[in-house]
């Protein structure tokens, strides 16, 4: 549960996506959010995050 500076009170579960590069390795993202996120969702967002 966190708690903002406006009073308002949230638990956002944390999500994860696992990615696998072109050397070889895998890389996990893990987001909190208030919705369901999918993969591809979270891929994306990750994707325009790094560039």
């Amino acid at each position: 549960m966190r708690e903002f500076p406006n009073g308002e009170k949230a638990h956002l579960p944390v999500m994860s996506a696992g990615f696998p590069s072109l050397t070889g390795d895998h890389k996990i993202v893990y987001v909190a959010s208030d919705r369901d996120v999918s993969s591809e969702e979270i891929l994306e967002a990750a994707s325009k995050l790094l560039k």
